[in-house]
């Protein structure tokens, strides 16, 4: 692609971008078409063509996302198969594109019959309302853009300025076109499990406690009985 396509297409960026081939090959995109229509990345070369996304039954077809057109599916579709006979015409000896429209003949009678009667029309701006998994319709301007010299076609979505379809485009510059899911918060660790209580202390068995306090605390006396012997008594002085 030529330097000056690739500055004038970057300085677009807030908007998305496609750049084709004659045989409307994908060769450059930005993030902004990735979030509008999935990345063609994820595709498969020979399958990022809108011919063989429109017609063929392969991963191209089934990535590509609903587009309704204010000028009907059948137009549109039309108008490509118009512009690859355009092409055969100018490179007859393009051996991958006599390939691509031999293979879409013989896989779809839909093109067999755009092939039989489509003549080549200019594209002019349209309207297309695209069916996004995340945001859901949204309605934008279609343009094609012809670069002179180089044979190829800029496609470029835009919205009204303050509609809610830009503000859609401007969620889809944020987001990149992918759902963003509530962070997950951790479960909370288990509390730790209580410390064991210590043992209680080994009894002391058999021991007794003799103590001269234990008279005083209320512990009773043996009397002395009758025949017990009294307190021992010291016996007088004698006068001098």
């Amino acid at each position: 692609m030529p330097a000056g396509v690739q500055r004038l297409a970057a300085r677009l960026g807030d908007v998305p971008i496609g750049v084709f081939t004659a045989d409307w090959a994908l060769v450059w995109w930005n993030t902004m078409w990735s979030a509008l229509h999935g990345d063609p990345a994820e595709l498969p070369a020979a399958e990022r063509n809108l011919p063989r996304a429109l017609f063929g039954d392969g991963p191209a077809r089934a990535a590509l996302r609903p587009i309704r057109s204010e000028h009907g599916e059948d137009t549109f579709a039309a108008s490509i198969v118009a512009d690859l006979k355009d092409a055969v015409s100018r490179y007859p000896a393009d051996a991958r594109l006599g390939r691509l429209v031999r293979e879409l003949r013989g896989a779809s009678d839909a093109f067999a019959h755009h092939w039989a009667t489509a003549t080549p029309t200019p594209h002019v701006t349209e309207r297309k309302t695209i069916r996004h998994p995340e945001i859901g319709d949204i309605l934008l301007d279609c343009d094609v853009l012809i670069v002179p010299g180089a044979d190829l076609r800029m496609v470029t979505y835009t919205a009204a300025a303050g509609s809610g379809d830009a503000g859609k485009l401007d969620l889809l510059r944020v987001t990149g076109g992918h759902r963003h899911r509530a962070p997950v918060t951790p479960a909370p660790a288990p509390a730790p499990a209580p410390a064991p209580a210590p043992a209680p202390a080994p009894a002391l068995a058999g021991r007794r406690t003799s103590s001269p306090t234990m008279a005083r605390s209320g512990t009773p006396r043996p009397d002395l009985g009758p025949g017990s012997p009294g307190p021992a008594t010291l016996p007088a002085k004698p006068n001098a």
